[in-house]
C-alpha cells in the first residue's frame, strides 16, 4: 500500500502523492500542510502554473473566468486575472486604461515573455492582424436561433409592421428574436 508523502502521515495515497485530506488542502492552498497565511502570494501563484513545453506557455491550472483567463485570489481576497498579476509582479502597477495582451494568444498563459502592455485598440489591432476577429455569423454561429429565410421575412415585415410583437405573432417566433433582429443585436449582416 502506498502512503501519503507528507511526513508522519500514514494514510493511504489518493492523488499527487497525498492522502485525501492533504490532497484537498494542496488543491485549496497550493501546499499539502501550510495554509494561505503561511505561503507567500508568489509561491501560491507559482504552484498553479504548468509549463507547456510545446509552445513555452506557462499555463494557469486553477480557476478560469468565462473568457478563459486564469483567476488568482490575492491575500486580501480580491480576485485578479492571473496574467495581469504576473505582469505586475515583474513590471509594477499597470496604468489605468491599459490592458495586458498575449503574443501567444493563449488566455491561460502567464509567461512574462508572452505578455505585453497595450491599449484596447492595440489588442484589437493585434487580433485583426492575427485573423482572430473572424466570429462566425448567421447560421454558422454556435448560438444560432432561426435561419436566413425567417430572418429575411422578419426584416421585410418590420418595414411594414413596426411592432415586434405583431411580427412575432404572425411568424410564430419569439418577440425577443424579432427585437434582436430589429435592433441589430443579431443578424445585422443580412440586408433586405
Amino acid at each position: 500500500m502506498i502512503l501519503c508523502s507528507v511526513p508522519d502521515c500514514n494514510v493511504k495515497y489518493v492523488a499527487k502523492g497525498y492522502c485525501d485530506r492533504h490532497y484537498r488542502h494542496f488543491k485549496k492552498y497550493g501546499h499539502p500542510i501550510k495554509t494561505i497565511r503561511d505561503i507567500s502570494e508568489l509561491d501560491r501563484f507559482n504552484s498553479k502554473i504548468k509549463i507547456n513545453l510545446e509552445n513555452g506557455c506557462y499555463e494557469w491550472t486553477d480557476k478560469l473566468c468565462m473568457w478563459g483567463y486564469g483567476m488568482f485570489r490575492l491575500k486580501n481576497s480580491k480576485q485578479v486575472k492571473a496574467h495581469r498579476y504576473a505582469y505586475s509582479c515583474v513590471h509594477g502597477e499597470i496604468p489605468d486604461g491599459k490592458v495586458i495582451c498575449h503574443h501567444c494568444d493563449n488566455p491561460r498563459c502567464v509567461n512574462i515573455d508572452h505578455l505585453f502592455i497595450g491599449t484596447v485598440l492595440d489588442n484589437n489591432l493585434d487580433k485583426i492582424k492575427k485573423k482572430r476577429d473572424n466570429v462566425p455569423k448567421g447560421e454558422k454561429h454556435f448560438r444560432v436561433v432561426g435561419n436566413i429565410e425567417i430572418v429575411i421575412k422578419v426584416k421585410k415585415l418590420l418595414k411594414e409592421i413596426t411592432s415586434p410583437t405583431k411580427v412575432a405573432n404572425e411568424l410564430n417566433v419569439s418577440v425577443h428574436f424579432v427585437e434582436n433582429i430589429k435592433y441589430e443585436k443579431t443578424w445585422k449582416h443580412v440586408q433586405v
